[in-house]
C-alpha cells in the first residue's frame, strides 16, 4: 500500500476514526527512541517560538511557504 492510497483511504474515515488514527500515529513515534533533536536544534526552535511570540516572526501556510519555495526556484 502506498502513501497515496493510505491518505485516500484516511479522507473516508468519520472524523472520529481519523483523531483515533492521529492519536496511533503520534504513540508510535513517541515510541521511537532513535529520535532525538540536537542541542542546538532545540536552541533555534525556542529561539523561532520566542520571536512568534513576540511578534517578530510571521507564521506562513502550507501554501505561502509552497508559493515562496516555487518563486525561489
Amino acid at each position: 500500500m502506498t502513501a497515496i492510497t493510505i491518505k485516500e483511504e484516511v479522507r473516508k474515515l468519520s472524523r472520529a476514526e481519523q483523531l483515533s488514527l492521529i492519536q496511533f500515529i503520534v504513540q508510535i513515534i513517541q515510541e521511537d527512541d532513535d529520535f532525538v533533536l540536537s542541542d542546538a536544534l532545540k536552541e533555534e526552535l525556542d529561539r523561532r517560538d520566542e520571536a512568534y511570540r513576540e511578534g517578530s516572526e510571521k507564521l506562513h501556510t502550507w501554501a505561502e511557504a509552497q508559493e515562496m519555495i516555487t518563486r525561489r526556484s
